[in-house]
């Protein structure tokens, strides 16, 4: 089961993130709150040119109510009942699914991941459909200094990936996820993966999984206030995931952010 979308910044920290796949169109949207800081930002690859289609810094509102309905002037994010649309200016809207959810905690609070959504995407006026994820987190107290690697992407199987190695303040976090489309998860914990620039590897019970990446282009934002000083920054990459002799392509989002929060 999953459920719908909670409003938005209710808490010290709150960060929503949904990302997309539609061939070789591939893309991310996030609103993000601290104390001291409001970012709103959204982009696409369109398979040769990384386009910025939105960077706010806020005022970000939520509408009264118990669900998600927020966002700023270029950018907005709502639950519809039967997933949450994104609407970017009059370039990007996204019609999002879910069809999986995973929650466990994130060393602080429950983190939800949605890693096959269903969507429906129009980017300037072209209809295509594909596929998206959700990222989702909310944190009272917040620690205030972090730092973390994250890869999500898709093969072109329809395979999903999301994986982690994080420091939030002073706990360590990491994680590993492959969701083939057939259903099956292959999952390993803390000590089973481990990042490098280019490169994750993770320990399954099956053998090791290896996964590459070769950067496309970059996207970035300084995330700089009275309370914090951090880097965002995520790449777009091609995507290998080795198995054994089994050897997938794909396309794949990597984040990284260092620095403060508050």
């Amino acid at each position: 089961m999953t459920a719908p979308q909670a409003p938005f910044g209710r808490h010290d920290h709150d960060s929503l993130q949904y990302h997309f796949r539609c061939g070789d169109l591939i893309g991310a949207a996030r609103l993000f709150r601290t104390p001291t800081l409001d970012h709103a930002s959204a982009w696409v690859w369109t398979g040769t040119e990384l386009i910025r289609l939105h960077d706010g810094d806020g005022p970000l509102r939520q509408a009264p109510g118990e669900r998600l309905a927020a966002g700023d002037g270029g950018l907005r994010m709502e639950e519809t009942g039967a997933g949450v649309s994104v609407a970017v200016g009059g370039r990007l809207t996204l019609s999002l699914t879910p069809r999986t959810e995973y929650r466990w905690g994130d060393t602080i609070s429950t983190v939800i991941h949605q890693p096959d959504m269903a969507c429906r995407a129009a980017f300037d006026g072209r209809p295509m459909e594909g596929i998206g994820y959700c990222k989702r987190y909310a944190w009272t107290p917040a620690p205030h200094h972090w730092g973390y690697r994250f890869v999500q992407g898709w093969t072109d199987d329809g395979a999903a990936l999301w994986t982690a190695e994080a420091t939030f303040g002073t706990a360590k976090y990491d994680y590993f996820r492959l969701l083939e489309p057939d259903g099956r998860l292959h999952e390993g914990g803390p000590e089973a993966s481990l990042h490098r620039q280019d490169r994750v590897r993770c320990d399954l019970p099956g053998g090791p999984a290896l996964v590459s990446l070769s950067e496309l282009a970059v996207w970035e934002a300084p995330l700089v206030s009275a309370g914090m000083d951090s880097l965002l920054r995520q790449r777009v990459c091609r995507l290998t995931v080795e198995q054994g002799p089994t050897r997938r392509a794909g396309l794949a989002i990597n984040e990284t952010c260092y620095g403060t929060l508050g």
